[in-house]
C-alpha cells in the first residue's frame, strides 16, 4: 500500500476539518475553519491539475511560435508571445490571430478550472 500523496493528504485534512473540527468550534470560528478548508481544497486541486494545465499552456503557446525558436519553458513562451502581441504581430485578421485567441481562451479556462471552477462550464460554450 502506498502512502497518500499531497493531494490525498490535503483532501483528507480538509474533510476532517469540516466533519470533525468544525462542529466542535465556537460559532465565531466557523468562518475561519471553512476558509482554511477551502484553501486546502483549492491547493489540493492545484496539485492535482496544475501540472496538466501547465503542460496544456506550454503546448498551446508552442503552436504560436515558429520552429526557429527553441524555448524550453512556459515562461519563455509567455514572454515571446507577449512581445509579439505588443509589437502588433497578431493585430491583423487571419489564422495567427485566431490561433492566439483560441490559445488565450483555453489557457484562461484552464486557470479558472483551478481558481474559480464555477465559472468554467458557462465559459466552455463557444461564442
Amino acid at each position: 500500500m502506498n502512502s497518500p500523496d499531497a493531494f490525498e493528504l490535503l483532501t483528507i485534512a480538509s474533510e476532517t476539518l469540516l466533519s470533525r473540527i468544525l462542529p466542535a468550534v465556537s460559532q465565531d470560528l466557523e468562518y475561519d475553519v471553512r476558509m482554511i478548508a477551502k484553501a486546502m481544497s483549492v491547493s489540493a486541486q492545484e496539485l492535482r491539475k496544475g501540472e496538466e494545465i501547465a503542460e496544456a499552456e506550454y503546448q498551446l503557446l508552442s503552436t504560436l511560435i515558429d520552429s526557429n525558436h527553441e524555448l524550453s519553458s512556459s515562461e519563455d513562451l509567455r514572454k515571446t508571445v507577449s512581445q509579439q502581441i505588443r509589437t502588433g504581430f497578431y493585430d491583423a485578421s487571419g489564422s495567427g490571430r485566431c490561433v492566439l485567441l483560441k490559445a488565450l481562451r483555453a489557457i484562461t479556462i484552464g486557470q479558472l478550472e483551478l481558481s474559480n471552477p464555477k465559472l468554467v462550464d458557462p465559459m466552455k460554450t463557444p461564442r
